[in-house]
């Protein structure tokens, strides 16, 4: 769904007497926002990506918000597997946050159509396990 949740107009009142015209204003719900760069579009000042979500800049603490870009993958050491799985790969690039105490957990994502756990290693670098893979 739309993360526009209502909008209306703001004006300046003083003492009863409207002291300017309705200027459009627009209420929107971080939490709609599914991706990072979604949440950290200018169009959505206040949001900011939370570890693993998008959420209102006052509700995330600081150690693990995400402000300033989302995180890529710039490599993957080694860069290849064999198709029975089970290897170890660690995927390079950031920035990712400690997902220790979180709600959840990075998932590893093959062909966009098999998962395994992704286990946070520092802010550069995430380890997947390979999954088998049928030829």
């Amino acid at each position: 769904g739309s993360p526009i949740e209502g909008s209306g107009l703001v004006r300046l009142v003083r003492n009863n007497v409207e002291l300017t015209n309705g200027l459009p204003f627009k209420f929107y719900d971080c939490t709609k926002l599914k991706t990072c760069d979604q949440c950290l579009s200018p169009e959505f000042v206040g949001c900011t990506w939370c570890a693993l979500d998008c959420r209102g800049a006052s509700t995330c603490p600081v150690y693990k918000r995400i402000d300033s870009h989302c995180p890529v993958l710039t490599g993957a050491s080694p860069d290849h597997a064999i198709i029975t799985g089970g290897d170890a790969i660690i995927l390079q690039g950031g920035p990712f946050v400690s997902t220790e105490n979180l709600d959840g957990v990075y998932t590893c994502v093959f062909d966009n159509l098999t998962t395994t756990t992704g286990s946070f290693i520092n802010p550069q670098q995430v380890q997947c396990i390979t999954p088998r893979r049928s030829v």
